[in-house]
């Protein structure tokens, strides 16, 4: 006899599942809207709209605005052309853990994932409000005068960050 706990277990589990695929529905519902805008709204001859059909109907419900965006820009009327919709609310999810990404984009843990990478010295991380330095919990006034020991020094957030957005210097006399 199931326990309660797994009950609610397998409740929530339920739920996630519904709630993952109406969040599919509107992103692709949403990224569509986009991309017809983009377009301008144009459509496919009916000749390109029956090969549209008969090649993605077997597969999915989908819609012709895909094809008319990259025959534009490739100039080529193809109907493998990969919907992005499809690509980005179903492929990219089945083929990547979207939950395990928190974890690989923090770049706290670039050195264990990474340990033969050339990257820059680390003075501290903070994880989860601690600061850690050589995998040790230090207080906040041990990493000030770490990084008073420096030249200079760069602060960046260890998720959501990319491309040096977000990337702050300091000056010695700034610390």
């Amino acid at each position: 006899m199931p326990t309660f706990g797994g009950m609610i277990i397998h409740a929530e589990r339920a739920i996630d599942k519904v709630i993952d695929i109406h969040r599919v529905r509107m992103e692709r519902k949403d990224f569509h809207n986009k991309l017809h805008n983009l377009v301008g709204g144009g459509t496919a001859s009916p000749e390109e709209h029956r090969k549209i059909r008969e090649f993605w109907d077997r597969y999915t419900k989908t819609d012709e605005v895909f094809q008319i965006f990259y025959s534009k820009v490739n100039g080529t009327f193809d109907v493998r052309y990969l919907p992005d919709d499809l690509y980005y609310t179903v492929l990219d999810p089945f083929y990547n853990d979207r939950h395990a990404f928190k974890f690989i984009d923090n770049k706290c843990y670039y050195d264990v994932y990474f340990p033969d990478a050339k990257q820059p010295k680390v003075i501290a991380k903070r994880i989860n409000g601690f600061w850690i330095i050589d995998w040790k919990i230090v207080s906040s006034a041990i990493v000030v005068e770490k990084c008073k020991e420096a030249q200079c020094v760069f602060l960046k957030a260890a998720n959501n960050s990319c491309g040096g957005h977000g990337v702050i210097k300091l000056e010695r006399d700034e610390v």
